[in-house]
């Protein structure tokens, strides 16, 4: 599915192209409105769905294989968690200095855009709790991501 968007993209600016061009607009304008829709159209699309386009350099983590080591994830085990509101709230007040943490991934017409998650939906998904002897092995953590 991904190869579809590139091409569905092309077909759009190529369809603008033309109809600009059928309307009388010199070419050097029809050139100057292309590069402007390449350039903006992923923060015209963040702008109208109300998310939050990502710059590049995220982008291109998500470039390569679902097991690439830029894909990671932290995990950290407690014997005595003690109590879990406690830990809540250190949570809360960390993903308060590190606003990030709060946002999800979506895609959106081939291209990664950021979605805020509601704090309580954050701390859902980064404070598991998971039944002892679960995971035994690293093998175990692999299966369980």
């Amino acid at each position: 599915m991904k190869l579809y968007w590139p091409l569905a993209k092309f077909v759009l600016l190529f369809a603008v192209t033309i109809v600009l061009l059928t309307v009388g607009l010199s070419g050097y304008i029809v050139l100057m409105i292309n590069l402007l829709m390449i350039i903006f159209s992923q923060n015209l699309i963040a702008f109208f769905t109300g998310l939050e386009a990502i710059p590049a350099m995220d982008q291109a983590t998500f470039l390569g294989d679902s097991k690439s080591v830029s894909n990671f994830s932290n995990s950290s085990g407690f014997k005595n968690a003690g109590d879990r509101d406690m830990l809540k709230a250190r949570f809360s007040m960390m993903i308060g200095h590190l606003p990030k943490m709060r946002n999800r991934i979506v895609s959106v017409a081939g291209d990664y855009y950021y979605e805020r998650m509601s704090l309580e939906e954050t701390l859902e998904k980064g404070l598991i709790e998971l039944p002892e002897g679960l995971i035994k092995s690293p093998a175990d953590v692999d299966y369980f991501l």
